[in-house]
């Protein structure tokens, strides 16, 4: 009896585990948060953006866009990513967002550079992952098309910070 009791146990404790955990969804201090940064970068952009018609751009209707795309943000990456898009939406390569720091730093045991339109991985880490499962040869620079699920940018390598 005790076996038959275990497997469904058992089973349930596997669907559990094979389940991906959902992300959490932003509190409101973080809400608040994106909302104080967009509202700092559009008082900065208004007091020191080269160009005062931001290229034809109705800047007020844009960060109404955008807060309301933070209010509608399931995260709190997909918050700082609404103000991200709001900021590349100028087209300027020397006006971008930075997104705060996070608590966690996740090292990949590799590094990518990009050179013009591609990116490649140019470092492996000795005794990483990558280098443990296989015989290695000297590095040679393999051409990286996804980043996960993310493309790298064609205009502008910026968006994009290397791991």
């Amino acid at each position: 009896m005790g076996r038959l009791c275990s497997l469904p146990f058992a089973l349930l404790v596997l669907l559990v585990a094979m389940h991906p955990a959902a992300a959490q969804a932003p509190s409101g201090e973080e809400t608040r948060r994106a909302h104080a940064m967009l509202a700092q970068i559009r008082d900065d952009l208004k007091k020191y953006y080269y160009d005062s018609t931001f290229g034809g751009t109705d800047i007020n209707r844009r960060v109404r866009e955008a807060d309301a795309a933070i209010d509608q943000a399931a995260t709190l990456n997909e918050q700082l990513a609404a103000i991200a898009q709001f900021v590349l939406d100028f087209h300027d390569s020397h006006t971008f967002f930075l997104p705060p720091d996070r608590a966690a730093e996740v090292d990949y045991g590799w590094a990518w550079t990009s050179v013009g339109a591609n990116c490649f991985v140019d470092t492996v880490v000795k005794g990483s992952d990558d280098r443990r499962d296989r015989p290695q040869p000297p590095i040679q620079p393999s051409r990286q098309l996804r980043l996960q699920r993310l493309e790298p940018p064609t205009r502008h390598a910026h968006p994009v910070a290397a791991p």
